[in-house]
């Protein structure tokens, strides 16, 4: 599973012109069937997941014989920190959009920004027992 969150803000002529958060979110699967790997994913709010093993077993009949099998390592266990940054992220973006803007305004000088700033997880498993994810931002 993957989930991204996306704020953005543009300013134009030193002033706010767009502002906005997207967030997108889906699950990718990778099997292993008759020594061969698949994979399948979807977007969908509420996936399927009868059908995407399907698709991912019919991914499988199409690829060559797999050469590295996949050993369990121990669960991993991290902080979850998206969900704090995810309440301060939309003004802290206006804010450094509107301090940059005032530390390049210029006399005769017309100033455009934008800003963008993504957070993210990921979480992983494998039938084995094997389970762990991370947090990214950018």
């Amino acid at each position: 599973m993957a989930r991204e969150e996306r704020t953005a803000v543009a300013f134009e002529s030193g002033r706010l012109k767009t502002a906005g958060v997207t967030e997108e979110a889906g699950v990718n699967l990778r099997v292993v069937a008759g020594g061969r790997v698949g994979v399948a994913g979807t977007t969908a709010a509420a996936p399927d997941l009868e059908e995407l093993v399907a698709r991912a077993r019919a991914s499988a009949e199409l690829e060559s014989a797999s050469t590295s099998p996949f050993h369990p390592s121990p669960p991993a266990r991290r902080p979850h920190l998206l969900r704090s940054r995810r309440r301060r992220l939309a003004p802290a973006v206006n804010r450094d959009g509107r301090h940059l803007v005032e530390r390049l305004a210029r006399e005769g000088c017309q100033v455009n920004v934008a800003i963008e700033r993504e957070v993210g997880e990921t979480a992983v498993g494998n039938t084995a027992g094997a389970r762990g994810g991370y947090a990214a931002t950018g």
